[in-house]
C-alpha cells in the first residue's frame, strides 16, 4: 500500500515538474460490477461494489495523454457450480469478495474535444479477500496473490467544467491463485462506471 502511494505521488510530482500548465488533478467515485472468471463450468454472478480515489492527467500534445489513477476497489463475484451425487444433484453458490487498492496507468487518445478512448496497464494490491458459502464466511487472502497484474481499456468524456465520466474494464492477465493454492485459475474481470472532476 505504501508503496502503491509514493509511486502514484512521485508520479504527480513528475508530471508538475516538466508540464504544470499541462497537468491535472482530480478526484472519481463510482460502482464496479465485478466476476470471478474461472473454469467454465461454473455460472458467474456480478458482484456490485464500489471504487473511489484520486486521478492525474498530464496532457502530451492535442490528442495524446497519460492518465494515472489510485483508486480502492471492491471486486469478486458469486460462483454456481451443480453437485452430483447418489442422492441427486444441487446448486452450490459461493460468494467471494476481494478488496484492492489499483494503480493504472493509461494512454489516452482523444477523438474529439472531451472524448478520448484509453487504455494500459494496472497493478493492484490486494486488502482483503473472504469466501462466503452455507453462510460461512472465511478468510482466504492466504491463497490468492498480494499483487493482480490486468489490463484496462475503456472511454471517457472530459467536460469544459472538469466534469468527467468513464466507463473501463479492466481483467486479471494471470491467476490471481498463488502456486501453494490447489484450486482452479481465478481471474478478475471489473467493469466500471465513473464520475470524477478535474480541478
Amino acid at each position: 500500500m505504501k508503496k502503491i502511494t509514493i509511486i502514484f505521488v512521485l508520479l504527480c510530482v513528475g508530471f508538475t515538474a516538466n508540464a504544470q500548465e499541462k497537468f491535472s488533478f482530480g478526484l472519481k467515485a463510482g460502482t464496479n460490477f465485478s466476476w470471478v472468471i474461472g473454469a467454465p463450468s461454473f455460472e458467474l454472478s456480478p458482484r456490485v461494489g464500489f471504487h473511489f480515489g484520486v486521478m492525474s492527467e498530464l496532457s502530451l500534445s492535442k490528442r495524446f495523454s497519460l492518465q494515472a489513477e489510485l483508486l480502492y476497489s471492491q471486486q469478486g463475484g458469486t460462483r454456481k457450480q451443480t453437485i452430483k451425487s447418489t442422492a441427486g444433484s444441487f446448486t452450490q453458490s459461493t460468494e467471494y469478495h476481494f478488496d484492492y487498492v489499483n494503480l493504472p496507468i493509461l494512454a489516452k487518445y482523444y477523438l474529439t474535444k472531451g472524448w478520448s478512448v484509453e487504455a494500459g496497464p494496472q497493478i493492484g494490491v490486494l486488502l482483503s479477500a473472504s469466501e462466503k458459502r452455507n453462510n460461512t464466511e472465511l478468510d482466504i487472502r492466504s491463497r490468492f496473490e498480494y499483487v493482480d497484474f490486468s489490463a484496462a481499456f475503456g472511454t471517457s468524456y472530459k467536460f469544459d467544467n472538469g466534469l468527467n465520466l468513464n466507463a473501463r474494464y479492466h481483467f486479471s492477465i494471470s491467476s490471481m491463485i498463488n502456486s501453494s493454492a490447489r484450486s482452479p485459475s481465478f481471474y478478475n474481470g471489473v467493469l466500471q462506471l465513473s464520475v470524477g472532476y478535474f480541478f
